[in-house]
């Protein structure tokens, strides 16, 4: 499996796994994407998702390091940090087939990027799926309904609220709140 193979294998379990619709979680390699900024700057986003409400939307980028053996380390989680910040992003995922540094996860918990490892078995990353008229993606989408197991996934870092946000004050006074 090559790299942006594992992009499209994250995004299919990542849609399973969400219970999002796959247009949902999006291929930055798709035609017409685009971000907003500095046209000077170009950012190389493997995968993002926009949600919201009526209120606000909000944009998770995801970041896929797919490896032989190597670890992925803090210089690359430094790299995707400065994407998040620069793109505004209000979520950040580095996934890996492998494992991360201490320094990369230590980077992460301070950048608030969350890291998961999704590997997939011996049969599905020595195949990529290929055939004529169908797009890897929806063949992987297909191989992970046939075969739910066929990959092991790891939360090493997980997205969590910083102790010291303000806005974890309105939670804790809203405990105390009743109807007048």
């Amino acid at each position: 499996m090559k790299g942006p193979d594992y992009e499209q294998f994250v995004r299919a379990v990542l849609i399973r796994k969400l219970n999002i619709p796959p247009n949902e979680l999006r291929s930055s390699r798709e035609p017409g994407v685009t971000f907003k900024g500095d046209p000077a700057l170009v950012h190389q986003i493997d995968l993002f998702h926009v949600s919201g409400n009526e209120f606000a939307e909000y944009i998770t980028i995801i970041e896929c390091k797919h490896r032989s053996t190597a670890k992925v380390d803090q210089e690359e989680g430094a790299k995707f940090a400065f994407v998040k910040n620069s793109t505004k992003a209000s979520k950040a995922i580095m996934v890996s087939n492998q494992p991360f540094t201490e320094g990369a996860v230590a980077l992460a918990k301070a950048e608030k990027i969350a890291l998961l490892t999704i590997s997939p078995d011996e049969d599905l990353e020595n195949c990529v799926p290929e055939d004529e008229g169908q797009h890897p993606f929806d063949l992987l989408l297909k191989e992970l309904d046939r075969r739910p197991t066929c990959y092991s996934l790891t939360v090493v870092e997980r997205l969590a609220p910083d102790p010291n946000d303000r806005g974890l004050d309105l939670e804790r006074l809203s405990v105390g709140w009743r109807a007048i």
